[in-house]
């Protein structure tokens, strides 16, 4: 199945989706972004199509590139709507299992989920700042 590009009225369109398990759909991303699309995005594009298609899933599930989704060190990144599953370092293998486990499945692939780096520590209390009022006096090398 060739990916089409939606208006913005049919793209709005999806934000209302089925939700019983039988025909529950889902609105798929891919990032084509300046840095997904050298890492691979068209790979795994091509990938998740052939298996939406070969598991007879193309009345469920729209595949569409994207722009950025600004997760760029992270990618190929895939997001997964109506839940707004977010994938991270997609391959096309990755794809397969994403379109299997979880468009198929229902269950999302917990090996290829993104998780955002912690947030560096914040620190803590008062800040210590030491001061030499030696270093500021005129020295006397006599």
């Amino acid at each position: 199945m060739p990916c089409r590009w939606l208006r913005i009225t049919e793209y709005w369109d999806y934000g209302i989706m089925a939700m019983d398990d039988e025909t529950r759909t889902y609105f798929v991303q891919v990032c084509f972004g300046r840095n997904c699309t050298p890492a691979g995005a068209r790979a795994v594009l091509t990938a998740m199509e052939d298996e939406i298609a070969a598991q007879g899933l193309t009345e469920r599930v729209t595949v569409l590139p994207s722009s950025c989704r600004n997760r760029c060190e992270f990618g190929p990144s895939v997001n997964v709507l109506p839940e707004m599953t977010q994938y991270a370092y997609m391959d096309a293998e990755g794809a397969r299992r994403v379109v299997r486990e979880h468009l198929k499945g229902g269950v999302p692939v917990a090996a290829c989920l993104f998780r955002p780096p912690a947030p560096p520590p914040i620190a803590s209390g008062k800040r210590v700042f030491t001061f030499d009022p030696a270093a500021f006096r005129p020295r006397d090398d006599g």
